[in-house]
């Protein structure tokens, strides 16, 4: 389970956590994002994490504009595993360039703001 806290509006960095069933006992792992802004989570919040055929995964956050949140945006990047099965959020993969679902760099996650 990745998660994040929130200070208001503000994002913190993500909390990870796992455990064998929803029971538990949960153990806490050191927090999945690495890389520029991994401290706030890049801008978002955690809301989701959607599997895709061929066990893939994406993280989903919400990033929040609280002057206009008409325009917040939502957060998506690709979960890639350790060596020790860890999940890890990597910001060096992401480009403000999407349009419409697509990217120009043909980069693996997206930006909708």
């Amino acid at each position: 389970m990745i998660t994040s806290g929130c200070t208001g509006w503000n994002p913190n960095a993500a909390r990870m956590f796992s455990a064998p069933s929803i029971w538990g006992p949960w153990e806490q792992h050191p927090n999945p994002c690495r890389g520029e802004g991994a401290e706030k989570t890049f801008g978002g919040q955690s809301t989701y994490v959607l599997e895709l055929p061929g066990e893939h995964f994406i993280f989903m956050a919400d990033i929040w504009k609280p002057a206009s949140l008409m325009y917040s945006g939502y957060l998506w990047l690709p979960i890639r595993f350790d060596e020790a099965g860890l999940p890890v959020l990597e910001q060096d993969r992401r480009c403000t360039k999407c349009v419409n679902g697509t990217c120009p760099k043909n980069k693996q996650w997206m930006i909708f703001r």
